[in-house]
């Protein structure tokens, strides 16, 4: 148990390094998502991790597929601070380790149009399925 904990605790920690790298080749300083980040830091100030990734899917959402660098930082922010909660901590407002990989996978296949963020989320995908196999 603590292993597969450990385990997604750094794959996660791993696909957001990627992510930030290749979103952030050429790092924009638009100041647009102040808000935005506001409410998501709000939300988990007062622990409610559902809704702030419910606002985070909402936003993105409403533009369609994302193109914005900042609200692309926004977003692995909070997943990262996330993934450095306890899995107690996540277990109490009824979240894990496996929601946040989930929803990092599912937000950047969604709404990121790059190549090499493809190719980090397909690779975490398939590593997933390598792992559940090795499992059974």
């Amino acid at each position: 148990m603590f292993y597969r904990e450990d385990w997604i605790i750094k794959q996660i920690e791993t696909m957001i390094a990627a992510l930030i790298d290749a979103v952030f080749k050429n790092k924009c300083s638009d100041e647009k998502y102040v808000q935005e980040q506001s409410t998501i830091d709000e939300l988990l100030e007062k622990r409610k991790i559902c809704e702030a990734e419910n606002f985070i899917f909402e936003t993105a959402e409403k533009q369609g597929t994302v193109k914005d660098g900042e609200f692309f930082l926004a977003v692995l922010r909070f997943y990262q601070r996330l993934n450095n909660m306890s899995e107690e901590e996540l277990n109490a407002v009824g979240f894990s380790h496996d929601e946040i990989k989930q929803g990092l996978l599912d937000f950047f296949t969604k709404y990121c149009r790059d190549e090499k963020v493809n190719e980090i989320t397909e690779n975490a995908y398939l590593d997933e399925i390598i792992a559940e196999n090795t499992e059974n």
